[in-house]
This record gives structure tokens, sequence and C-alpha cells, in this order.
């Protein structure tokens, strides 16, 4: 059985994925700035390479890093072949790849309509169809962003890793502003879902995924469903609609 390697490198974290047939056998991240020691030595024995990304400068920096792997032959889907899926917005070349491979990977896995909640440096959730098309979706910034524009917009509040927090408000600064951001995140992601859960179907299944998934899908309403690594079962997917893997 061919081993194949995916790859997803977003604003932060270049994600990977190797999968043995449909089966995620191993899962890391590194940082998507590099430096990379490539290959890792969990990727030894991969047949192929797919490769996604939303990350312009880091992705030419990552092909041309490429050659480090010996050979093996690689692919950047949705730029050397089109993604898989129906979308219905005005132009889908506007529609970052990793949206579409979550609602790739959510049609491979269910018949239901779906929201999708993708917890990277931006938070995303989208809307999939019954018929598995990519419908459109709502964008926010993620946590670290929130945190920087307070400490790069101001003199004088510090950057503050934010986290989930049961405090009610906070009796220093950085507490305040982790209970301050922890709750416009939780709270937007929430009025958004139960917004668009009075619209859709109500069989419409609510999916987190991404790497901030898993720490904070529990403090956020609607939420049924964690399924952190799917868009690399997307890219998974894709590769194989695309031609072996």
């Amino acid at each position: 059985m061919d081993r194949l390697l995916a790859l997803n490198l977003g604003n932060t974290n270049l994600h990977w994925g190797v999968f043995e047939g449909s089966t995620l056998s191993d899962a890391g991240r590194l940082p998507a700035a590099g430096p990379w020691e490539l290959p890792l030595p969990a990727w030894r024995g991969a047949a192929r390479a797919v490769f996604a990304s939303v990350n312009r400068d880091g992705a030419a920096r990552w092909l041309d890093s490429w050659g480090a792997l010996g050979g093996i032959p690689i692919e950047q889907l949705g730029a050397d072949n089109p993604l898989p899926i129906r979308c219905l917005g005005p132009d889908p070349r506007l529609v970052g790849a990793d949206r579409l491979l979550n609602a790739i990977a959510w049609r491979e896995r269910s018949n239901r309509p779906a929201l999708i909640v993708d917890f990277g440096t931006a938070v995303t959730i989208d809307v999939v169809s019954p018929q598995g098309d990519f419908c459109g979706g709502v964008i926010l910034p993620g946590p670290e962003l929130l945190a920087r524009s307070l400490a790069s917009g101001t003199s004088l509040l510090p950057y503050v890793d934010i986290e989930p927090t049961e405090i009610l408000y906070g009796r220093d600064t950085k507490d305040a502003i982790r209970r301050g951001v922890f709750g416009m995140l939780a709270g937007g992601i929430g009025f958004h879902i139960h917004a668009m859960k009075q619209r859709l179907a109500r069989d419409t299944a609510v999916v987190a995924t991404g790497g901030g998934a898993a720490t904070y899908s529990s403090s956020c309403e609607g939420i049924e469903i964690v399924a952190p690594h799917l868009t690399l079962d997307g890219l998974r997917v894709a590769a194989a609609q695309s031609g072996g893997a």
C-alpha cells in the first residue's frame, strides 16, 4: 500500500500527515517560517506528496526547499490540479484551499450538511450543502490575531497567550485580556453557529477542525464533532481523485 504525505501550509504552522490508504498513521506540525530540516523520519517511504497552502510567500519557500526530500513527487492541489468540489461562490479561486479541503473531507465522511469551524490563525465557519457543495461562510480573527492586535495597537497592553478560562473578570491586565479575547472568540463563533442553524437544515452537523479545535471547541456553543485533521484528510481524498495515491 502506497504511503501518501499530505502537507497543509497555513500562516502559522505547516501541518503534515502520513496516510496508509485512508488511515492517518502519523501527523504533526512545523513552524511555517522554518527553518526546516527535511525529510522528517516519519515521512520516509512516502511514494507521493500533496500540498496545499493559503500562505503564498511560505508556499514558494517550501516548494523551493523540496529537493531535500530526495525526489518524492509533490503536487500542489488547487494549483497543479483544481480541487474536486463544486463551489457556489462567484470566484472559487479566491477561496482558501483549506476551506475547500475541509468540505471535500466532510463530503467523503457524511451526507449530512455541515458547518465546519476551522480554528487556525483565522477562524472560518463554512457551510457545506447536503450535496457536498461549498456554499461560503464567515471569517473572523483567531485568538492570536486578536491578542496581537491589542498589543500592537496600544502603548501599554502586552501580548498574552489566549486559552479558555472560567474566570469572570481579570484582576490584572493579562487576565483581563485573556478573559476578554477568549469571550469574544467563543461568543462570536457561537453567534454565527446559532444564526446559521436557524436558516439551515435541521440535521446540519457542526464540526470543529484545525490546530485550535481541541482547545476551544468545548467552549463554543453548538459544536458537536471534533475532527482536528479534516484538512489533511481532504488532501488525501483530493489526491485520490486527481489520480494516484
